[in-house]
Order: C-alpha cells, then structure tokens, then sequence
C-alpha cells in the first residue's frame, strides 16, 4: 500500500474516493456525523483550474538524486513564489 501511495501513482492533490477507498482496502466509514459535514461546510475548498501538482512521470534507481544546476537570484525566487496580491 505504501508504494502504492507514495510512488507517483497519484499526486498529494488526487481524491481517492470513498469507494476506490474501500477497493484498495482501506477501512474506510461513510457514516459521517451530520455535525462534521455542517462544520466542513463553513471552509468551502475553491475549485482548481489546473492541478497543483505537475507529476513528470519520470523514474529514479533507489538512492539516485538529481541536482540543479542553474541559479537563482532572490529576485527570481520570490517571483516565483509571490501571488502578486
């Protein structure tokens, strides 16, 4: 299950649904309490456009690391991560 769920099957932003859940033997419960779902309804998710995660389908020996090469200037990597707010 853990390679499975950890080897780029799916990226951290995939649902498994309760029942994909439930084939991969997960012990999953669909009984839940009214008082959850109210309070879950208060912080509603904002739908996506395009994934979060790009996944490069790309595989690596065990213990192989890839190192980057280029620079960065600060300047560049806080454009990379600013929103622009």
């Amino acid at each position: 299950m853990a390679d499975l769920l950890a080897t780029g099957t799916w990226t951290h932003d995939y649902p498994i649904t309760y029942d994909k859940a439930q084939r991969l033997g997960l012990p999953v419960r669909a009984d839940m309490p009214a008082e959850i779902l109210e309070l879950m309804g208060l912080f509603p998710q904002p739908m996506r456009r395009q994934p979060a995660v790009e996944y490069l389908p790309e595989r690596r020996s065990v213990g192989e690391t890839k190192k980057w090469t280029g620079t960065l200037t600060p300047a560049r990597f806080s454009s990379l991560f600013s929103c622009g707010c």
